[in-house]
């Protein structure tokens, strides 16, 4: 990652761009199975959920600053958050990964970083497995997750319609090093 980024918390204030680079998948990708773009509402519920459940959501941002070298503004790059991944109690120690880097920030090693930083974020918080649905036609993804030590757990056929053609998704997992010292809430040991 280039020295002039650097990664934080996201905040409510970030969410004008997490909308621009979210709209700017679901227009020119298959990475989101969603059709048309989506308000800064949504997005503000979307993050209002993450954080009311204790996911993190964090931002790549890039330094701006002065002749003086002072930061005078700064420019979110990408995030990456975790959320529920399914909505039921014997779930509640895993979880769904997203990130999304913004058009102009690619190639930087933005996703590598920061899906770095969220996988020690999630250890941190008890979560025990970390999963990604990724359409396979996403190569960049796939090698991504797959360096980060995920594995395929498969593949569902046709199983998203966008852009006028089916699309296969495929489902990868990463077992936290917490390993078997985690259990859902609510179950007993």
């Amino acid at each position: 990652m280039n020295s002039s980024y650097y990664i934080r918390d996201a905040t409510e204030a970030d969410l004008p761009t997490i909308v621009e680079i979210y709209n700017e998948q679901i227009l020119n990708s298959s990475s989101l199975f969603v059709y048309s773009p989506v308000g800064l509402d949504n997005r503000l519920e979307w993050f209002r959920t993450c954080k009311s459940k204790g996911f993190p959501i964090i931002v790549a941002a890039k330094k701006a600053s002065d002749q003086e070298g002072e930061i005078k503004q700064e420019e979110v790059a990408a995030y990456c958050s975790l959320g529920t991944f399914r909505d039921k109690p014997a779930y509640n120690a895993s979880a769904e990964v997203s990130l999304y880097v913004h058009v102009n920030h690619r190639r930087q090693g933005l996703g590598k970083v920061l899906m770095e930083k969220i996988i020690k974020m999630a250890d941190e918080i008890d979560i025990h497995a970390i999963v990604a649905s990724i359409t396979i036609e996403n190569s960049v993804s796939l090698n991504l997750y797959s360096k980060l030590g995920f594995r395929n757990i498969g593949t569902f056929k046709d199983s998203g319609y966008k852009f006028g053609r089916w699309l296969d998704v495929a489902f990868y997992e990463l077992i936290l090093p917490n390993g078997d010292r985690i259990h859902p809430k609510g179950e007993d040991k």
